[in-house]
């Protein structure tokens, strides 16, 4: 304020200048009432002067108000980008994002965020407001929401919609729009919706709803605008997390868990059954007549053999079961609340999924093919390295004696 006052002080001096001195100085021969009338403009200007150096524009308050809360935003941007280690899943991360968007706005009291799918279409992934499980059920086109719609296709531009029902009932259609009804969107009348997008790549859509109608304006907008851009860094940054994490803990080729990882999840399982869980059975398997398929077909070939077993070994698993490539041709898995005969019999349906012990090559050819395998139950006392090395022992007895038959 002190800096503003000094800034304007040479114009201060003119008005008053203006205002007492040069009245009488100049034109000494005007009478008195005219004289009088004359200061008293000139005071008023002099007074409209003093009150814009000590009382800014409304707007630049506003403007003021916008870049404070674009100040408060980034510190929360920052809590954001360590959230993304923190948090366990990405619907936290959504929701965290949505709740800190509403509470960075005084008109705003609901909202969604979108994102877009593998499937090309935008998926409810965090709501506040509205039943979340129901607003989830409906999947909604690009083409379908507010931020295209209202700006004509450009859906890189943000979108105030003042009265939402009726934007709706013009441009909606009925099954989209009974949907929304249903969740009780349209009691919140304004919404401000803004594109997430990062360079060329375009992530979702961030809306905040208000009651009122019209209840958002040029701040909210700049404040929001802001706000999604930051918010786009956040969600490439947990992309990138979850990628890192993924290959941490899977094959590339099969998508199953990797050795590593699921050393690490049995000693868990261990560690739940000394404290009192039901024993689990490990199974080891291991293709036959591999190195025949690699030699004559070409690794590639061999890859499409692995990655066709281990989609037989996923399609033939319970929710509770893990299952992992041990390496090359091997196969582990630990199975829970079963007993050794029951998992003999899930082997032998496993083993009919393989098409009758052969599987297609990538010319159309089949090749008999089939797997060893060897079953070890836990038992107190029993480490990771006992359980896999006598499941081992036993995977090599059944081969030789498949061998023999």
């Amino acid at each position: 304020m002190l800096r503003r006052m000094l800034r304007y002080i040479p114009l201060l001096l003119i008005s008053m200048t203006l205002g007492v001195i040069l009245p009488k100085q100049v034109i000494p021969q005007l009478s008195g009432i005219l004289l009088l009338v004359i200061q008293m403009v000139l005071a008023g200007s002099f007074l409209a002067v003093l009150l814009f150096v000590i009382m800014p524009p409304s707007k630049e308050i506003a403007q003021l108000q916008a870049l404070k809360d674009r100040n408060y935003i980034k510190d929360v941007v920052i809590k954001m980008n360590h959230a993304v280690i923190e948090v366990e899943d990405s619907q936290e991360l959504y929701q965290r994002i949505l709740d800190t968007a509403i509470e960075s706005l005084p008109s705003a009291s609901a909202g969604s965020l979108m994102m877009m799918g593998e499937d090309g279409v935008l998926h409810f992934v965090a709501s506040a407001g509205f039943p979340f499980e129901e607003l989830a059920q409906i999947a909604m086109p690009l083409e379908d929401t507010f931020l295209y719609i209202n700006n004509r296709g450009n859906y890189r531009k943000p979108a105030f919609i003042n009265n939402k029902r009726a934007f709706d009932e013009k441009y909606q259609e009925r099954r989209i729009r009974e949907g929304l009804d249903s969740c009780g969107v349209y009691e919140w009348n304004s919404s401000l919706s803004v594109p997430i997008l990062l360079d060329e790549e375009f992530f979702g859509v961030l809306s905040v709803d208000g009651r009122e109608y019209s209840a958002f304006g040029r701040e909210d907008l700049l404040i929001m605008e802001y706000f999604s851009s930051q918010t786009a860094i956040v969600l490439k940054n947990h992309q990138y997390l979850e990628k890192t994490i993924y290959l941490s803990k899977h094959d590339p080729l099969s998508t199953l868990y990797n050795r590593r990882y699921f050393k690490d999840l049995v000693i868990h399982s261990i560690h739940r059954c000394e404290r009192g869980d039901s024993p689990f059975q490990l199974v080891l398997m291991d293709l036959d007549n591999f190195k025949i398929v690699n030699d004559s077909y070409g690794h590639i070939c061999g890859d499409h053999v692995i990655i066709q077993f281990a989609s037989v070994l996923i399609t033939s698993l319970r929710a509770a079961d893990i299952i992992a490539r041990y390496g090359g041709d091997e196969f582990v898995g630990i199975f829970f609340h079963c007993s050794a005969e029951e998992i003999e019999n899930r082997i032998t349906a496993i083993k009919k999924e393989t098409m009758g012990g052969s599987i297609q090559l990538l010319d159309g050819t089949r090749f008999p093919i089939d797997f060893s395998y060897g079953i070890r139950s836990w038992s107190p006392g029993m480490s990771y390295d006992d359980l896999l090395r006598d499941a081992d022992k036993r995977m090599y007895l059944n081969k030789e004696k498949g061998k023999l038959l």
